[in-house]
């Protein structure tokens, strides 16, 4: 019979190899595809953040121009 000890380092060995293989699984599965979506996703990200950056800075300078 296990203690609750030597149960604990069995569970924390199993999750350990279930997170490598995960990670090596998601790096070898990433092909041209896999590559190319996440340009375009990151792409789209930036450029929402940088046309609301572009949008504060315009109002900002309008109103100051106005004062």
């Amino acid at each position: 019979m296990d203690t609750f000890y030597t149960q604990a380092i069995h569970a924390f060995r199993k999750h350990r190899a279930v997170v490598n293989v995960m990670s090596s699984g998601i790096a070898a599965t990433l092909d041209e595809n896999g590559v190319l979506s996440l340009i375009v996703i990151l792409g789209g990200s930036i450029s929402l953040v940088a046309l609301v950056f572009a949008f504060i800075t315009y109002r900002f300078y309008t109103y100051s121009i106005d004062e």
